[in-house]
């Protein structure tokens, strides 16, 4: 009778964020990631099949967590698409200034490294739309109601484009101060086009 699993495949999934995360796909093992976790190679192996398999494991689980970040960062009421967008910003600021290492994000970092391929690409794309749709959302609540829904949506695609940029410099070890004003600028910017439209 075979054995059964004998480790949380949660955790392990949580330790091979970390480490491609920090490392990126081609710089992490398998091995890696059994040293990281306690849990043996072929366990690794039977429970995801490969490395492959346990990055997508583990990719989707992150990007899910970051749709959950920006539905969280956007889901107070707020008075104007301005709050919003402040909120939103402010959020992603205090998300890359927390991160000791600067890693940035594993979507943007991943979308470079592997966005050529179709599982990664395919990921990424629902994942930023799912994002782009909860600030539209914030954005639709908090605007009047007579303004276009279309005009939202374009702010929140800005808004998405903009702060994974923040993100992608923040790696660069620029100074929280540095992120905040570019946050502030991207988030009046994208406000006034907002009111303008």
């Amino acid at each position: 009778m075979p054995r059964g699993r004998t480790f949380d495949t949660a955790s392990a999934v949580d330790a091979a964020i970390d480490l491609f995360w920090s490392r990126g796909f081609a710089g992490v093992s398998m091995q890696d990631i059994a040293e990281a976790t306690g849990v043996g190679n072929g366990s690794l192996y039977l429970a995801f099949g490969s490395k492959r398999e346990l990055f997508l494991a583990a990719f989707r689980a992150y990007c899910e967590r970051r749709v959950a970040f920006v539905q969280s960062a956007v889901a107070s009421p707020a008075a104007s698409p301005d709050d919003v967008l402040a909120r939103y910003f402010a959020a992603v600021v205090d998300d890359c200034a927390g991160d000791p290492q600067r890693r940035g994000c594993l979507l943007i970092n991943s979308i470079a490294e592997l966005g050529h391929e179709a599982p990664i690409a395919e990921i990424a794309d629902d994942t930023l739309a799912r994002m782009v749709s909860a600030v539209a959302e914030a954005l639709d609540a908090a605007s009047p109601a007579d303004d276009e829904r279309s005009d939202t949506s374009r702010a929140a695609e800005q808004a998405v484009a903009a702060s994974q940029s923040l993100i992608l410099v923040s790696r660069l070890g620029r100074s929280r101060d540095v992120l905040e004003r570019s946050a502030r600028d991207s988030a009046a910017m994208i406000a006034q086009a907002v009111r303008a439209a």
